[in-house]
């Protein structure tokens, strides 16, 4: 189990019934990084802006790679404020694929880079079998209950 950072706790403590926050979405470090200067109190990424970068489609699993990049720089860029990833579908098919990627790309040696991620109820524009996205999400919590996931409804 991964135990929850400072800034997975601070993430927690800013998700109060009746008082919203504005989570910003950065492409790059230079935008989290005025974020942060706006006075944003976390920071998450955007697929979009991610596909955009590399010359992909949103909801292609060809990002996984430069989601994965962004997150570690906007760690090591922003190691204070929390975190968190749109992370598409999951890039997996079931639930235990998407655990797989998330163990094997945002696991580092002092546990998830990220306090949270974003995964979504639809790929290629089609909507996900709503009892499949409930799996990911299951079995992201059962791996990872530290880690905040925000089940996305994106269909449309």
């Amino acid at each position: 189990m991964t135990p929850p950072t400072d800034t997975t706790t601070a993430f927690r403590k800013l998700h109060v019934p009746g008082d919203p926050f504005i989570l910003p979405c950065a492409w790059d470090v230079a935008s989290a990084q005025l974020f942060a200067e706006a006075g944003h109190p976390a920071i998450g990424s955007t697929s979009l802006g991610v596909a955009a970068g590399i010359g992909a489609a949103d909801e292609d699993r060809e990002t996984l790679t430069a989601t994965v990049d962004l997150a570690a720089a906007l760690r090591r860029a922003l190691p204070d404020l929390p975190l968190t990833c749109d992370f598409e579908d999951g890039y997996g098919d079931d639930p235990e694929s998407v655990v797989e990627v998330v163990r094997e790309t945002f696991v580092g040696d002092g546990g998830l880079i990220v306090d949270g991620i974003n995964i979504q109820d639809s790929r290629e524009s089609r909507m996900s079998d709503p009892s499949v996205l409930a799996g990911k999400v299951s079995a992201l919590k059962e791996a990872f209950p530290t880690l905040f996931v925000n089940a996305r409804i994106d269909t449309f």
